[in-house]
């Protein structure tokens, strides 16, 4: 008989027998072949179906009697297999992970991309709920965002888990922590909730984006625990790495459109302050130097028709209006922009402006500073701290109820610090915020387009304290930086 490869023969025959186990005698592989009709066996094992063996015969005769292999050679291909295998399962988790991109990329409202995450997490794992909290750092602390699958309740009866309680899971358990029976396991967060709704098994997996927490993903079973393998709780990896990156995506967008409509607000806010300010000069310029101008006018047609011995009279009338007119044009000019702060510096201006107004309202103003002393900044942060300052004296004097308030300033190389401080009536700051006060958002935008910050604290009945930080970054400066001084304004 004509000799044939092995898999010549395989090609041929179409028929192999495998066997898994141990390695086994001719003689029983004759046996075999006689009982079973086939030309070729292949041996595998041993002992595991997993350790696979492939045997190559470069030389087969067959005979009446059965199979006999003139020269073999045999190889292990358990890592081949493994590797087939593993390539196969991630190309399921790539298809998988590209299905659930396409929605996920499709929208950038939080609350939507958020309920997508929960949609998709529990469809690709197979489950009837997933979950999705997200970490607020203000309250250092995780609260659930959305959920899937499960009753309303549950987002309304949840309580946060502290960031310190989430810290400890991670640092025992790692990024991904698997309840096997949650009702079976004490001392979870919200155990009792989750029997409401009858969660057996949960998966929690970190949202991670830039190495910083975003917030947890969870997949519920409900009614029975249920066991994942490895693969799926690689998927459910992949599907945390992509809702990280989306979630991140829709709070940036968020964060840009809440900037594009502050900038709105501030906008009109503008345009009204401006309308404001020019109601305001055009009422001075009417009441106080049009009716000076007025009376000048008639006093000196008059003085054209008296006799010379009452002429000197009359002119000195007149010069004494003329001094009231100066005096009223310059102080409208200095409620504008005092000129002092272009040519002397802010110290110089605001101790003008503490006096002249402490004669206008009788409050009187406690000044202390630091590193003010025969300095200068750049124009724009002495424009901004003087307009600060300025802004937090008047809401002192319109609301606070108070005889004196405390003004404090220290600058160092980088930064120009402030605090306006009364002991007040107060008020609610989140209802002001709601209100959208023109002062303080004034306030605010001049510290946040120099990269600054201002914060107000404030209650009913304690007092209102104003801080403000404006970076100086590298400002015009002269001489040497000051002493702390502490004066008493008193006016005059």
């Amino acid at each position: 008989m004509k000799r044939r490869t092995f898999v010549e023969a395989i090609r041929e025959d179409k028929t192999v027998l495998i066997v898994v186990g141990i390695f086994v005698s001719l003689d029983l592989l004759v046996w075999l072949n006689e009982i079973l009709d086939l030309p070729y066996l292949v041996l595998g094992g041993p002992r595991t179906p997993f350790n696979w063996r492939e045997a190559a015969t470069n030389a087969v005769m067959i005979t009446a009697s059965g199979l006999f292999v003139v020269s073999a050679l045999i190889r292990h291909i358990t890592e081949r297999k493994r590797a087939e295998e593993a390539f196969r399962a991630e190309a399921a988790r790539t298809k998988v992970l590209a299905a659930v991109a396409a929605p996920l990329n499709a929208h950038l409202d939080l609350d939507t991309v958020l309920n997508v995450v929960c949609e998709e997490a529990a469809r690709a794992l197979n489950v009837p709920a997933a979950s999705v909290t997200l970490y607020e750092p203000d309250r250092e602390a995780l609260l659930l965002a959305a959920t899937f699958g499960l009753p309303r309740e549950v987002q309304e009866r949840f309580k946060a888990i502290p960031r310190a309680l989430y810290d400890e899971y991670a640092r025992d358990m790692g990024p991904l922590v698997v309840v096997p029976d949650v009702q079976a396991t004490p001392g979870l967060p919200d155990t009792g909730l989750g029997a409401i709704y009858n969660n057996r098994t949960s998966v929690a997996v970190s949202l991670i984006r830039k190495d910083e927490l975003v917030g947890t993903l969870h997949i519920h079973t409900l009614g029975e625990p249920c066991t994942f393998d490895d693969d799926e709780l690689a998927l459910l990896k992949g599907l945390a790495d992509l809702s990280a990156l989306a979630i991140a995506n829709a709070r940036l967008f968020e964060e840009v459109r809440a900037g594009h409509e502050r900038l709105q607000t501030l906008s009109r806010q503008l345009v009204e302050v401006q309308e404001a300010e020019r109601r305001h000069i055009a009422r001075e310029l009417h009441d106080e130097v049009g009716e000076s101008l007025t009376g000048l006018k008639l006093l000196l047609e008059m003085s054209a028709c008296l006799p010379a011995n009452e002429f000197t009279a009359s002119l000195g009338e007149a010069q004494a209006l003329v001094n009231e007119l100066m005096t009223r044009v310059r102080d409208l000019s200095l409620e504008l922009r005092p000129a002092m702060l272009d040519d002397l510096g802010l110290l110089p201006a605001l101790l003008w402006h503490f006096d002249r107004y402490t004669a206008q309202t009788n409050v009187r103003v406690i000044f202390k500073h630091t590193g003010l002393e025969e300095r200068r900044f750049a124009p724009e942060v002495e424009t901004a701290a003087y307009r600060i300052v300025q802004e937090a004296l008047t809401n002192v004097a319109r609301h606070a109820g108070v005889s004196d308030v405390t003004v404090q300033l220290r600058a160092d190389q980088d930064t120009l610090g402030m605090q306006i401080e009364d002991q007040g009536t107060g008020f609610d700051p989140g209802a002001v915020a709601a209100s959208a006060t023109t002062g303080l958002a004034g306030m605010r935008e001049r510290a946040g387009l120099l990269g600054g910050q201002l914060t107000v604290e404030s209650a009913l009945g304690v007092g209102t304290c104003v801080t403000a930080e404006l970076p100086l970054g590298g400002p015009a400066e002269e001489g040497q930086r000051g002493d702390e001084h502490d004066d008493n304004r008193a006016g005059g």
